[in-house]
């Protein structure tokens, strides 16, 4: 898809910059591996077939959470060149500083939930980032890029654009993944039928909400880029060895909780 937008129209979303490549498969993989810590509770899906060896599993496990972020946001931007939702406009809604606070509340709450009754709260952790990290962006530098901005100004072309870029994605993950020797598959409760591939078919509706918060998460990084450009090289290398580390820990517990099957492929 970074291809087609690159050779097509020059606007590549992981070509947008001197490392941007890197810089957004960085933060797709530390995204991803904190959905994985979220389902240690919640006990969602879980990995079957993976490799038994290490040193093929572990690089595995990187680069398929590094394509998570991109997939979604190279998918909007190709429905973008293509004109899809173009002008879609709406209602303008007001935004007072005290709906950022409430929807900040609410965001933490849809995160917090899942840790209290991981069976009754569990679709929240695809949409609690949303409420938790728009405000955010509304009050920043970049308040342009945030859906409330967009929302005030009654333009919903991105909106619709991210919810079907995620629908797409997430139909073409799962059609990859189930006819994959290594896989996923999910338990989730009360949805758990009615399945296309492996996913249920109320799932699908998580992936249009899911596409949302990889897009909030990639502007926010951005901000975080912008402040760490200021900050000495030995304080980078530090946080940097920190994530290295405590990605480990996550991508070893990964291996303990949620792959239930291993097998040889090599000899």
């Amino acid at each position: 898809m970074a291809g087609l937008n690159e050779s097509r129209h020059g606007n590549a979303v992981l070509l947008r910059g001197r490392g941007e490549l890197f810089w957004l498969a960085g933060i797709s993989v530390g995204a991803w591996l904190g959905f994985e810590v979220l389902n240690f509770k919640l006990g969602n899906w879980h990995y079957i077939g993976l490799p038994i060896e290490g040193f093929l599993r572990w690089p595995g496990y990187v680069v398929a959470f590094a394509t998570v972020i991109p997939g979604v946001l190279e998918t909007e931007r190709f429905l973008d060149n293509q004109g899809v939702l173009e002008g879609l406009g709406g209602r303008r809604i007001k935004v007072p500083p005290s709906l950022h606070i409430r929807l900040m509340a609410i965001g933490l709450l849809m995160l917090i939930g899942p840790f209290l009754s991981p069976e009754v709260f569990f679709p929240f952790i695809w949409m609690g980032l949303v409420f938790l990290l728009d405000p955010i962006l509304y009050r920043s530098s970049r308040s342009e890029y945030s859906i409330l901005s967009q929302a005030e100004s009654g333009s919903y072309e991105l909106v619709g654009r991210l919810a079907i870029a995620g629908l797409l994605c997430g139909i073409l993950w799962e059609f990859w993944n189930f006819w994959a020797g290594a896989k996923w598959f999910y338990t989730i409760p009360y949805f758990d039928f009615l399945k296309v591939f492996e996913m249920p078919v109320v799932g699908y509706l998580g992936f249009m909400f899911f596409a949302l918060e990889c897009y909030l998460l990639y502007q926010c990084s951005i901000l975080i880029r912008e402040r760490a450009r200021r900050w000495n090289v030995l304080i980078r290398v530090l946080i940097l060895a920190a994530g290295v580390g405590l990605g480990s820990v996550v991508v070893y517990w990964i291996d303990t909780i949620t792959v239930m099957s291993f097998r040889i492929l090599t000899h």
